[in-house]
């Protein structure tokens, strides 16, 4: 794991992989909930290559894009407000 996404590489232990995997849907369900500004920041962010400010990367994406969805069967929350507000879908249909 490289800046705290998971990057595939070769020689990479298929369980650490999946603990990875774990550990970073988890950290980006905590920031979807608690930094919605972050999260539209790798929605924006151009090529795999480059970084955010918080050192996030459109490695980062998938796991966004998978937890917006849950996200968004819930639309009264808060979380959700504050995602909608902070510009999630402007920029997630940027991305589509």
């Amino acid at each position: 794991m490289q800046g705290g996404r998971l990057i595939p590489q070769e020689g990479v232990d298929r369980q650490e992989y999946i603990d990875q995997h774990v550990e970073c849907v988890a950290r980006w369900k905590l920031l979807l909930k608690t930094d919605p500004e972050r999260v539209v920041r790798v929605l924006t962010s151009t090529g795999w290559g480059t970084e955010t400010i918080d050192g996030d990367t459109a490695w980062d994406a998938p796991y966004i894009i998978e937890l917006l969805e849950e996200a968004s069967l819930e639309p009264q929350t808060t979380t959700w407000k504050n995602l909608v507000n902070a510009g999630s879908l402007l920029h997630f249909a940027n991305v589509l």
